[in-house]
């Protein structure tokens, strides 16, 4: 019964979509003979370049396993269990089927590569090569004698890694539902790609489980200890044989408690959160992000390249482009808002207040779906532009052109984060509580939306007055963590944002928003 099991999970493997993987890394394995060729290097060493490039390993290979095995193990086949005789029998099978089926996977690799490396020279010897940070064989050096074990040891640690994943894989399919299993895989393979982005995993080795799957990862974090990281596999899987052999039939539910959103609160939500809108969202955080890094070669780490999605403009002088930014990423949120109000004057009938029972309820339902809006807004700046540094391979290690180029004051990076996101979500939330106000009395939408536009010209003239308006005070530019003295304090900054929402949400509840029904 255990063989045709296994039988079963290694055929469903290898499918077409592993052909797919085999092609991949056959056009990249051309393209690093050409690299191997011109450093010269021998075929053993060629084999260490091919199965160690991280970048190749993290980008597809490991989330190409995944994919694999995800779909081979996506639901227990109850009568293959049962006739198994116990679960953990069958779990045990499972485990021998991800054994085999990481040696089939990381054994094509290995395969095109052999193929490929012909013409190379068969020297077993190490070659001295530049110190070029992709060619990784230095680092086998100091524990391989020669080229070959090196290989050797690369392949079996990379089949151990392989089949490790795939435990913890079917340990949370156990006892986890199909969202969490994937939110968790998730989270797992951001900790490896920030594992090369930052000196972390220097200090939390254990938690990255690219250490151990790539050996030279292993090497740098924990050095000639690196058999630390195969003991602890076994751990984990023993410890894991035991859970299920004593708990297999138990499950862990996240029970999520949902907001309290009444009927009005979905409507409104649903309208600025339609499709269309959230499209232009991304496309406009993808468009600023990208430009930014193509526009500025010396932009190293996250936290600099972050700074430039929320550095705004400062007072006292005007540069076009910066102001232009900051217009469109601030008016790009008010423009949907206030197309929104337009679309809900027109569209509000008395059954929906009488729904509602209180004109208190929607001006409540109004302002908190306005809140809502805007802070997935923010937000979405902030995992855009993760998403982009993770691809283009930018350090998470602070600031670095923000320091030294802009000569711009330290601040510690994660609490920059949280000053970026609380003063963009206040400065916006008032300028629609500004807007909102306008509207109550002039009872036309675009004249508030001008005004507020106009405001933010303010910037330009060199008074102290200009540095405590609201509008643009989010500005990092203008910020004394930032720049410095010459700056406002953020407790300041957020003092006077807190305390504008608070009166003008004060004087809109206190009657100003009755006009509109007059």
């Amino acid at each position: 019964m255990i063989a045709s099991l296994i039988k079963k999970n290694v055929d469903r493997f290898t499918s077409r979509n592993v052909w797919f993987v085999c092609l991949v890394f056959s056009l990249y394995s051309i393209h690093l003979k050409g690299e191997a060729a011109s450093k010269n290097i021998s075929y053993w060493e060629y084999f260490i370049l091919s199965l160690t490039d991280h970048y190749y390993i993290l980008y597809f290979m490991i989330l190409s396993f995944l994919f694999l095995i995800f779909n081979i193990f996506r639901q227990n086949e109850e009568t293959v269990w049962i006739r198994s005789g116990t679960y953990f029998k069958y779990f045990i099978s499972n485990i021998i089927s991800l054994l085999v089926i990481s040696t089939i996977f990381v054994f094509f690799h290995v395969l095109i590569t052999s193929i490929f490396g012909f013409g190379l020279s068969l020297e077993n010897t190490y070659t001295d090569i530049s110190m070029d940070e992709r060619f990784t064989i230095k680092l086998f050096v100091p524990y391989f004698s020669n080229p070959f074990f090196a290989s050797v040891s690369i392949i079996l640690y990379m089949i151990s890694g392989f089949t490790f994943l795939g435990v913890i894989f079917l340990f949370f399919k156990q006892f986890f539902n199909e969202i969490l299993v994937i939110v968790s895989l998730v989270f797992l393979y951001i900790l490896m790609l920030l594992s090369i982005r930052s000196d972390l995993d220097l200090t939390y080795p254990y938690i990255f489980f690219n250490d151990y799957i790539i050996l030279h990862h292993a090497f740098v974090v924990l050095e000639s200890q690196h058999y630390r990281l195969f003991i602890v596999e076994l751990l984990a899987i023993s410890i894991i044989l035991i859970v299920i052999k004593k708990y297999w039939s138990r499950k862990i539910y996240l029970h999520l408690k949902k907001p309290a959103l009444n009927f009005f609160d979905k409507w409104t939500l649903s309208v600025l959160l339609s499709r269309k809108n959230l499209i232009f969202i991304i496309s406009l955080s993808l468009f600023t992000v990208l430009t930014t890094v193509l526009r500025s070669n010396n932009i190293t780490t996250f936290f600099d390249l972050l700074f430039f999605q929320f550095s705004g403009h400062g007072t006292g002088y005007f540069y076009y482009l910066d102001f232009l930014r900051m217009i469109v990423y601030n008016g790009v949120p008010l423009y949907f808002l206030c197309y929104f109000l337009e679309k809900e004057s027109t569209e509000r009938s008395s059954l929906i207040l009488i729904r509602i029972r209180h004109k208190t309820f929607w001006l409540m339902s109004l302002i908190r779906s306005a809140l809502i809006f805007i802070s997935i807004y923010v937000i979405t700046t902030i995992v855009v532009t993760l998403s982009i540094s993770l691809i283009s391979g930018l350090s998470f290690d602070g600031y670095d052109y923000v320091l030294k180029d802009l000569k711009i004051g330290n601040v510690n990076p994660l609490l920059s984060v949280f000053i970026m996101l609380s003063t963009k979500i206040l400065e916006l939330f008032v300028c629609f509580l500004c807007i909102f106000l306008l509207y109550c009395y002039t009872k036309t939408i675009t004249f508030g939306f001008l005004a507020i536009g106009f405001t933010y010209v303010l910037c330009i003239f060199n008074t102290p007055i200009v540095k405590y308006l609201p509008f643009g005070m989010s500005s990092l530019t203008r910020i004394q963590e930032f720049i410095g003295k010459s700056g406002v304090p953020y407790l300041i900054s957020i003092t006077v944002l807190l305390t504008s929402c608070l009166v003008i949400y004060t004087i809109i509840r206190n009657g100003a928003f009755q006009r509109i029904y007059k």
